[in-house]
């Protein structure tokens, strides 16, 4: 099958003050760095050989995930000093993605979704498109780069974040995408470094075929703030994505209830109360008479007595620091 090129090199800016102690890869989900379930869906369609961007934290983000083998892949880690771009982070890794005519799957490392990736390749293959963006229907177009398209799912023009009331099309970009080689060759002779606002609308107003493959009903989310972030957790959690793990006491996770995570080595008092969609960390410790509800409990916080966390976030650096520490070790 081809190979993957997982963009992972951001610095999660909107995602501060968390990204100041991890990379935005590694932040957790369900207990476990978000990257990681990225590269086990990999591994579940087929695909062994990824490549990876890392620059932000970069010592941090390679030593947590290391080669891919905890997660099924087989990975090479491409170090810039400082973002390339989406597009000119592929095409700096280029030598050791490229095998001939075969096309690049691109994957945004901030992912948490089950798309069917090889279903998405196989659009593109059918199509004979020169490049294939995945889509989702979306309630509110304006938060989103959005794809128009004919019939037969060719993309006709692009709308980036239209105004409300103004989108002709609910088709959001996921930022999965399949490239034939010559999309990279135009891509390196235009000197373009992003897929979205430059190599995509030149290649469409160059007259070149670019296809969609709508996901459906898959569960694709992002986490590229603090909301999506914890929405994540909630689905992980809920049951609305399959991450592909299984929770038991000899996992670093484990199942405590219906929507609810706790990490065997937390500690929770026996008088306080674990709402729907609420996750504890790694080492964590939540106080005599706390309510949580759709609470994210980060590595080695300690929520004290009488603590009420609803629709929150709660934790500090220095405990993911170590978390992320502690998982680099092993």
């Amino acid at each position: 099958m081809s190979s993957i090129f997982v963009m992972a090199a951001g610095k999660g800016t909107r995602l501060a003050p968390w990204t100041l102690a991890v990379p935005k890869p590694v932040l957790p989900v369900a207990n476990e760095p978000a990257l990681g379930f990225l590269l086990r869906l990999a591994a579940r369609h087929g695909y062994r050989d990824i490549v990876a961007n890392a620059s932000w934290l970069g010592d941090v983000l390679t030593g947590v995930i290391g080669d891919g083998s905890a997660y099924g892949v087989q990975l090479d880690w491409q170090h810039e000093d400082a973002p390339l771009g989406t597009a000119g982070g592929v095409l700096h890794a280029q030598e050791a993605l490229r095998d001939g005519d075969e096309p690049v799957v691109v994957l945004s490392g901030d992912g948490i979704h089950d798309v069917d990736l090889a279903a998405v390749e196989r659009t593109h293959r059918e199509s004979g498109a020169i490049a294939t963006l995945a889509v989702v229907q979306v309630a509110d177009p304006s938060q989103y780069g959005v794809a128009l398209v004919d019939d037969a799912g060719r993309i006709t023009g692009f709308q980036e974040k239209p105004a409300p009331g103004t989108a002709h099309s609910n088709l959001a970009n996921t930022g999965i995408y399949v490239l034939d080689p010559r999309a990279l060759d135009r891509c390196a002779e235009w000197g373009l470094t992003d897929f979205g606002s430059e190599l995509f609308p030149r290649l469409l107003a160059e007259g070149m075929h670019l296809q969609t493959h709508d996901i459906g009903d898959a569960y694709w989310n992002d986490i590229g703030d603090l909301d999506e972030w914890r929405a994540s957790n909630v689905a992980a959690v809920s049951g609305a994505i399959d991450l592909g793990v299984h929770h038991d006491d000899s996992d670093l996770t484990s199942i405590d209830g219906e929507g609810v995570l706790v990490h065997p080595t937390a500690t929770i008092a026996g008088d306080a109360s674990l709402g729907f969609g609420t996750i504890v960390g790694a080492g964590a410790h939540v106080g005599s008479g706390v309510h949580l509800a759709s609470a994210l409990i980060l590595p080695g916080a300690r929520v004290p007595d009488g603590v009420v966390i609803a629709s929150g976030t709660f934790g500090s650096l220095a405990g993911l620091e170590a978390w992320a520490t502690e998982l680099a070790a092993h």
